[in-house]
């Protein structure tokens, strides 16, 4: 066949790459990179899903964590240390990025110890050794980037903490009016010129 048959018409890239020293990596599509939850996220946010990016290996979807001051067991660092952001920057990004739909929370953490754990939405989620906070398809990817989480799940949310409400309620918009609870009904007008 000679010698076009391993490559089929194509050159072989034999430039001196990370790729071609197997060093992991991570990817955000295109079609997430361009869509409208990642543009219109803040810079802190995308900073942190950045840093989620950075830690899922394609085997561990679903137990990515967000501990500020807990160090990284393969680089030794914090991620305060690894993206520059502060404590409460990081809850409030970390906020923001589950509204949009970008990322999922698969476990919350709580006062003994056990750490919140999270999962990027364009992936499938992968098997844990803990019970996820509510089912999950193993096979197919949430995709809630496209059009945001479902409506159950933002409940959660806002019951969740006082972070993620008062972020759930600047992106998503106040349902009920704070004096009476009486539902709130905007108005979109056309500037016609």
């Amino acid at each position: 066949m000679g010698s076009r048959a391993r490559t089929r018409g194509r050159r072989l890239d034999d430039r001196e790459t990370l790729f071609s020293e197997h060093e992991p990596y991570g990817a955000v599509f295109h079609c997430v990179y361009l869509s409208d939850a990642y543009r219109e996220s803040s810079s802190k946010a995308k900073i942190l899903l950045f840093d989620l990016t950075y830690q899922y290996r394609g085997n561990n979807n679903g137990r990515l964590v967000l501990c500020p001051n807990e160090k990284d067991l393969k680089d030794g660092l914090t991620l305060i240390e690894r993206t520059g952001l502060s404590e409460p920057s990081i809850y409030r990004a970390a906020a923001e990025l589950e509204v949009r739909g970008l990322i999922v929370c698969t476990r919350r953490g709580n006062f003994a110890r056990r750490v919140s754990r999270y999962g990027i939405t364009w992936a499938p989620m992968d098997r844990a050794e803990f019970d996820f906070a509510f089912p999950l398809s193993f096979e197919r990817p949430l995709h809630w980037w496209r059009r945001g989480p479902p409506d159950w799940y933002l409940a959660k949310l806002k019951i969740a903490s006082r972070t993620h409400r008062m972020v759930a309620e600047k992106i998503c918009g106040s349902h009920t009016d704070n004096q009476d609870g009486s539902t709130v009904i905007t108005e979109i007008t056309e500037n016609h010129q």
